[in-house]
């Protein structure tokens, strides 16, 4: 059963970052059940609005999800015959233009709706990103009623951070570092976060650096937590100007940069031996400052 229109279909499954093909009749001649500019949209289980049903239908249905499991992503016209190929008694003919919709588009999560949460979302609107903004305070999270990003109040942000998309970016922007240090965590068990940025000092990069060799991380993968986030260059700590350090990283990122670390993660790979003697000491005061306790 088909759902909802098209226009909406094809809003929600922008912002969600769901691979889609936008379905038009382009030509009609003689008869059809519907005229041409008549649209529908189809993802990989649904299908949203119509171009008539029948057997047209279920073909062009048919169609768009062979496009979507092959990831194509150039259009497609195809011609259909009512009568000779379908069967039907219209006894038409169509052209149908295939469209598919942005089927390789990252999705952004973003934990945390601080100050400087609120002040990145109005700068990632035009952004060709699916948005996700997660926080476990509603009246920080719903402050914000003109963003386009899917709103995710949760009390477990670490389980929420999974997401099947092939292509993940995440943000991890919240006001408690061991929340901070859990997330981290887990974006780096998953093999599709393309890009962890991680708001904070180089003090705090340092430590959660040391905790997650202790871990047992490997350096390499260590070296994808990108903290302190955001270009460097762009001075000032202000929650605007941090906001524009992050978005200027992203656009590095969508215009073919690969920020895999960052400038902390550079110079401590430059560091003495000497200087890594002392790391044992330290991380037993960083398991106080991140834990409260000594026993983890």
């Amino acid at each position: 059963m088909n759902k909802g229109n098209w226009i909406t279909a094809l809003a929600e499954t922008e912002r969600k970052g769901v691979p889609a093909v936008l379905v038009t009749i382009l030509q009609v001649v003689g008869s059809s059940p519907r005229d041409g500019g008549t649209k529908m949209v189809i993802t990989d289980c649904e299908a949203f609005d119509t171009i008539g049903g029948g057997h047209l239908e279920w073909q062009v249905v048919e169609q768009a999800r062979q496009m979507l499991l092959a990831k194509t992503s150039g259009q497609q016209i195809v011609e259909y015959n009512l009568a000779a190929d379908l069967g039907q008694c219209c006894g038409g003919a169509v052209r149908v233009l295939f469209e598919p919709l942005r089927v390789d588009v990252p999705v952004l999560s973003v934990f945390g709706a601080g100050h400087v949460a609120q002040a990145l979302m109005p700068l990632l609107e035009p952004l060709p990103l699916a948005i996700r903004w997660l926080d476990g305070r509603a009246d920080q999270l719903y402050q914000n009623t003109t963003t386009r990003a899917e709103l995710v109040l949760t009390d477990d942000p670490v389980n929420d951070l999974i997401l099947t998309n092939p292509r993940h970016w995440i943000l991890v922007l919240t006001h408690n570092h061991q929340l901070d240090y859990q997330l981290v965590e887990q974006a780096l068990k998953q093999d599709n976060v393309e890009y962890l940025g991680v708001i904070g000092s180089q003090t705090k990069a340092r430590r959660f650096r040391q905790r997650l060799e202790h871990r047992g991380y490997s350096q390499q993968n260590i070296n994808r937590m990108i903290c302190p986030v955001g270009v460097q260059q762009i001075p000032g700590k202000k929650p605007y100007e941090v906001a524009i350090s992050i978005v200027a990283q992203l656009l590095q990122l969508l215009n073919g940069g690969i920020p895999t670390e960052s400038e902390y993660a550079r110079s401590e790979t430059a560091v003495s031996g000497s200087a890594k003697s002392t790391h044992s000491k330290q991380w037993k005061e960083d398991k106080i400052w991140m834990t409260g306790h000594d026993n983890q």
